[in-house]
C-alpha cells in the first residue's frame, strides 16, 4: 500500500518529536538563579544529603510520581542537620521554565517543620506537626510539557527554628520566614519528561494535519483520558501545565 507524501512527513515528523521529548534538559537552567536553594544560602556552606528510593540524581523520575500517572510522591531521605537543627523544610521546584515566565521557575511543592530526615514513598499525608503549601493541594508532581527533559530540584532545608503555620501561605512567605535559619541544604534532582501515548491511529494521524506553518499538530490520549495538543518542532507549554504555572502565580508563586 502506497502512502501519500504527507502521510510519510507527518510520520516522520512523529517519530522525531517523541526523540525530542526525551532529549537532555538544555545546556541553560533559566531559573537556577532563583531556586530556593541559591536565595537561602546555608550558614557556613554546610551541606545535607538527599537521596530518593524512586531515583537516582540527574535520573528519570518515574511516570508513577508524575501527574501523567498516579502522582505518587517518590520518597525522600537525607542526613541529619548538624547541632542546633530543630526542623526541616523541603521545597521542590522546576527550574526549566521559560525565561520570561517567573524567572524560568516553577514551584511544585513545599512542607515544612519536619522533624524526621525521612518522608516515606507514597506518603499522602505529612507527618504529625509538619506543613505543606498553602494551596490546597499535596504533593504535586512533574507535568513536563514537551521538549527537552526538565530538572525538577527537591530541595532540603536544615533550620535552627520552628517556623509559623501561616509561613505556608505563599512561596514568598516562606522563603522570607526561612531565610537566615538555614544550619545546611541539600536536594536531589530529578529529571521529568512528557508522556507521550504510542497507539497514535493512522486516521487520527491524518485528521490532525499541519498546523499554520507547516508545523504538525497532533493530538494524543494519555492514561486518565486526558489528551494533549503539541507541536512538533517547537518547545511549547502543555495546556494543563500553563494552567497550574497560572495557579501557582495565584497564590504568590514564583511562576
Amino acid at each position: 500500500m502506497k502512502l501519500c507524501f504527507t502521510t510519510v512527513s507527518a510520520i516522520a515528523v512523529l517519530i522525531s518529536a517523541v526523540a525530542f521529548a526525551q532529549a537532555p534538559p538544555p545546556d541553560v537552567e533559566n531559573g537556577l538563579a532563583n531556586s530556593a536553594l541559591v536565595t537561602l544560602p546555608a550558614k557556613g556552606g554546610a551541606k545535607l544529603t538527599v537521596t530518593s528510593p524512586a531515583f537516582k540524581q540527574m535520573g528519570d523520575i518515574p511516570f508513577t510520581n508524575t501527574q501523567y500517572q498516579t502522582n505518587t510522591f517518590p520518597g525522600l531521605e537525607w542526613t541529619a542537620g548538624p547541632a542546633g537543627t530543630q526542623t526541616y523544610a523541603v521545597i521542590m521546584q522546576d527550574t526549566d521554565g521559560a525565561a520570561g515566565r517567573g524567572g524560568g521557575i516553577f514551584l511544585h511543592w513545599t512542607a515544612f517543620n519536619i522533624k524526621a530526615t525521612k518522608l516515606d514513598a507514597g506518603m499522602t499525608d505529612l507527618p504529625s506537626g509538619s506543613h505543606g503549601p498553602g494551596m490546597g493541594r499535596g504533593y504535586m508532581g512533574p507535568r513536563t510539557p514537551a521538549g527537552p527533559k526538565h530538572r525538577y530540584h527537591f530541595q532540603v532545608f536544615a533550620l535552627d527554628t520552628t517556623l509559623p503555620a501561616e509561613a505556608g501561605a505563599t512561596i514568598d512567605s516562606l522563603t522570607a520566614a526561612i531565610k537566615g535559619h538555614v544550619l545546611a541544604s541539600g536536594e536531589i534532582i530529578g529529571l521529568g519528561q512528557v508522556l507521550l501515548a504510542l497507539g497514535l491511529g493512522l486516521v487520527d494521524l491524518l485528521a490532525a494535519g499541519l498546523g499554520r506553518g507547516g508545523r504538525l499538530r497532533r493530538r494524543r490520549r494519555l492514561a486518565g483520558g486526558a489528551v494533549v495538543t503539541a507541536s512538533a518542532g517547537a518547545h511549547q507549554q502543555g495546556a494543563d501545565e500553563q494552567r497550574e504555572r497560572q495557579q501557582a502565580a495565584g497564590h504568590g508563586g514564583p511562576g
